[in-house]
């Protein structure tokens, strides 16, 4: 399962090579996910939702005005707040209604690495 990671507690790993990293903008317009369905995305938290099993993340990086969800689990939800920035890792898939595409974060080849929070006050 994937779990959330403050970047303070990865020092200075490098990121894996098994994943694409493309902008929103670059990834809403594939035709080849089947072909490179690994990718990192980093972008801020425009909404989170966390529901009972699984929990959701809108991104955006600033490359579109649409924005990207992020399936993720309910505790990395909870933990990540509007205007949060995140890098998020996992399988690119097509999104049920055939619009677009979503990020598996939640399984065994997703992560999700809170860059910079947000404080609680605002």
């Amino acid at each position: 399962m994937a779990s959330l990671r403050k970047i303070c507690s990865l020092g200075k790993r490098a990121l894996s090579s098994w994943t694409s990293k493309a902008t929103i903008k670059e990834t809403l317009q594939r035709s080849d996910a089947a072909q490179e369905p690994l990718v990192e995305i980093h972008g801020w938290v425009k909404t989170s939702r966390p529901q009972k099993h699984v929990g959701f993340l809108m991104l955006n990086d600033g490359s579109t005005q649409e924005s990207l969800q992020a399936v993720v689990t309910p505790a990395v939800a909870q933990q990540c707040r509007t205007g949060a920035s995140v890098a998020v890792r996992g399988r690119l898939k097509k999104m049920g209604n055939g619009k677009g595409y979503e990020v598996i974060a939640d399984g065994p080849d997703g992560t999700v690495t809170l860059l910079g929070d947000v404080s609680a006050d605002v």
